[in-house]
């Protein structure tokens, strides 16, 4: 009986680490310290702005197991940026502020000239450069209209999946409408303390490994004594 109820409990822990195994991983959905800074070269489009001294920083979530070309808003599940700038100067024509959060990824529907239109907060696509995949993001306050951005925005891209540095003066690496502020920076993965559920099979797996060399063992010293 009791070596029954050992192979019993052997088979239980495999179910559960199979089950796990089969989840999405905790390491799918990866969280970026962002810490940006804008370049101080960059001149100004209007005489209500100036370039200078000022930061991007905050986090955001990409869930690698949604594909980025699944939609505008891509892998984007979540985001709390500040964009500021140091010196006190406006970030935008449109915002008269010297800072702005953007922590909305979700999609919504504004209503311009009687028609609906979906205006998409946060977006993301995929790039290469050279054989390293980056992610492009951006992120934007207020609607658009004629093409305009109606508020501050930042983008910037990082290599994809792995976090690294903003290059200044790419194409991408920009913040803020008319600011023409490049960013230079990192874009850095958090490291998670909690195992993710593969890990936990593994360690299941193993466990049950042993439970079953041990319940072999013990049937060959029964037949042994017998």
């Amino acid at each position: 009986m009791k070596l029954l109820s050992v192979a019993k409990s052997a088979i239980s822990t495999v179910a559960v680490a199979g089950a796990l195994i089969s989840t999405t991983a905790y390491a799918d959905v990866i969280t970026y310290d962002v810490n940006l800074t804008f370049d101080p070269n960059a001149s100004p489009s209007s005489s209500l702005e100036a370039a200078g001294p000022g930061t991007v920083t905050g986090t955001f979530t990409i869930d690698t197991s949604i594909p980025i070309s699944s939609s505008p808003t891509g892998n984007l599940v979540a985001a709390n940026l500040l964009e500021r700038s140091n010196n006190g100067t406006i970030l935008s024509v449109f915002s008269n502020s010297a800072s702005q959060l953007f922590n909305t990824v979700a999609p919504y529907t504004i209503t311009f000239l009687w028609s609906p239109v979906t205006e998409y907060p946060a977006q993301s696509s995929l790039t290469t450069k050279g054989v390293t995949p980056y992610e492009y993001v951006s992120f934007s306050s207020g609607p658009v209209f004629d093409s305009i951005q109606e508020g501050p925005s930042i983008q910037f891209d990082f290599p994809y999946t792995s976090g690294g540095s903003v290059i200044p003066g790419n194409f991408d690496s920009i913040a803020s409408t008319g600011f023409n502020a490049y960013l230079f920076g990192t874009v850095t993965p958090e490291v998670s303390a909690v195992p993710e559920p593969r890990t936990w099979a593994m360690l299941l797996l193993g466990f049950a490994g042993l439970g079953l060399i041990g319940v072999r063992r013990s049937r060959r010293g029964a037949i042994a004594a017998a």
